[in-house]
């Protein structure tokens, strides 16, 4: 849709809600803000809008809402179901200009953050003051804690500590008709009233617009240990999580790279392993955890130093990218399943891999909590439509051992018409009446994820 079709009278109001440098309309501006990490379709929004301040956001809305123009929230765009692909005619509020730590506090482990300020950002602000934020997406570096929260998003640490939404005590947003809301607490208890601030954590832009999050932080830990571990198969490697988990050791992270995945990266599969703790007690964790796993591992690689450490982790965050290097074509998934059908569900992805032999099926991610990224990869474009059949015969996969269609990624649009699968028409019926209750006009992010 053309900047030029929206009224000069709308563009006016929208200029005075959030400035005029604020609105962007020129059609390479509004380019930039039309799609997401994922393979969805973009859309060129009708224009840009970037408060810089919540109540600018508070009027942004106002405005919208008064003139019925449809709006989708976006943070730093990378996500990968499509949630922040604008509906075509809809404004873009970008809340990149909302960003810092504006409240942190050692005594009450807890920080104050505007929803634009990137995730790596509030765990250095974290760390300097002797804290930790465990979440930790692949993304970090880039991605925001509004998006984050948006869309509850996981990463390695969450077989420890959990997901985004563990660590939100409080929201601050902005509802579709501009009234500015607080949900949660300061405190780390309490639990009076419904739970709004949980219901508004993974909803993805279509019930508020989140501008600012109040996160609980952890002490550091005082002690990181690290191995690398390969295996001859990806059963052996799921076998050895298992062994793992089931020896009593809780790791910080236990991320898999299938057979595939070390293939084209150079051979073998591998667990990276990580534990923590008190001081004195990282190590003998670390040596427990590959004394369990017998005779099943080649060879494991311990990082005795920082460097050798933040190696093995760019190997890991590398997988994504030198993965998909050799194909013209990917379809990515972020399924998740018990971990004890983990290895069932490798197996039964070979299975599935094997009824195409032009495509190679991909597997790595978070085995510590069972939530898998599979990589369908390809050359062929002609192959496209078999491609997302097989998807879906992953999904199906998914939910037959007990999980889940996303895992951390969201629905979006792109699982839209997947959820059904996985929730009835009760719990389905519900959430489209608290959409419909706080967003009567349906202007919140259409089109996704109900």
């Amino acid at each position: 849709m053309a900047a030029a079709e929206l009224s000069a009278a709308r563009i006016r109001a929208l200029r005075g809600a959030v400035g005029s440098a604020a609105v962007l309309l020129e059609p390479e501006q509004r380019s930039e803000y039309a799609g997401d990490r994922s393979v969805a379709e973009p859309v060129i929004p009708a224009a840009v809008c970037l408060p810089a301040t919540p109540e600018a956001v508070a009027e942004l809305m106002a405005v919208c809402a008064r003139e019925s123009i449809p709006v989708t929230a976006r943070g730093a765009g990378t996500g990968k179901a499509g949630g922040c692909v604008p509906t075509p005619g809809a404004v873009v509020c970008g809340l990149e200009r909302l960003v810092g730590v504006t409240r942190l506090s050692a005594a009450d482990q807890q920080a104050e953050v505007l929803a634009g300020t990137v995730t790596a950002d509030l765990n250095r602000a974290a760390s300097a003051a002797g804290l930790f934020y465990p979440p930790d997406p692949a993304s970090l570096d880039e991605c925001s804690v509004g998006g984050n929260v948006a869309t509850n998003a996981g990463g390695p640490l969450c077989v420890k500590y959990g997901v985004t939404g563990d660590y939100v005590l409080g929201l601050d947003v902005v509802l579709a008709d501009g009234r500015p809301l607080r949900v949660g607490r300061r405190s780390i208890k309490g639990v009076a009233g419904y739970d709004l601030r949980g219901l508004l954590v993974g909803s993805e832009g279509t019930l508020a617009v989140i501008t600012g999050v109040t996160v609980r932080l952890l002490p550091a830990p005082a002690e990181v240990r690290t191995a690398w571990i390969t295996f001859d198969s990806t059963v052996d490697a799921c076998e050895g999580v298992q062994a793992i988990l089931a020896a009593g050791v809780l790791p910080r992270a236990l991320e898999l790279l299938d057979t595939n995945a070390l293939r084209i990266a150079g051979g073998g599969a591998a667990l990276l392993l990580e534990v923590d703790g008190p001081v004195g007690t990282a190590a003998p964790q670390l040596e427990r955890a590959v004394d369990v796993l017998g005779e099943r591992p080649l060879a494991v690689r311990p990082a005795d130093t920082a460097e050798k450490t933040a190696a093995l982790w760019e190997l890991r965050r590398r997988a994504s990218d030198e993965i998909k290097q050799p194909f013209a074509h990917h379809l990515s998934e972020d399924i998740a399943v018990p971990t004890g059908r983990l290895a069932e569900l490798l197996r039964r992805l070979g299975d599935l891999a094997a009824t195409t032999p032009e495509l190679t099926v991909v597997a790595y991610g978070h085995a510590g909590d069972g939530n898998l990224h599979v990589n369908l990869l390809y050359d062929d474009p002609d192959l496209g439509r078999r491609v997302r059949l097989l998807s879906e015969q992953v999904f199906r996969l998914a939910l037959d051992l007990g999980g889940t269609i996303t895992g951390e990624h969201g629905i979006g649009l792109l699982k839209r018409p997947y959820l059904a699968w996985e929730q009835d028409a009760t719990a389905l019926s519900l959430q489209r009446a608290v959409k419909q209750a706080l967003d009567p006009a349906g202007i919140l992010n259409p089109d996704k994820v109900l």
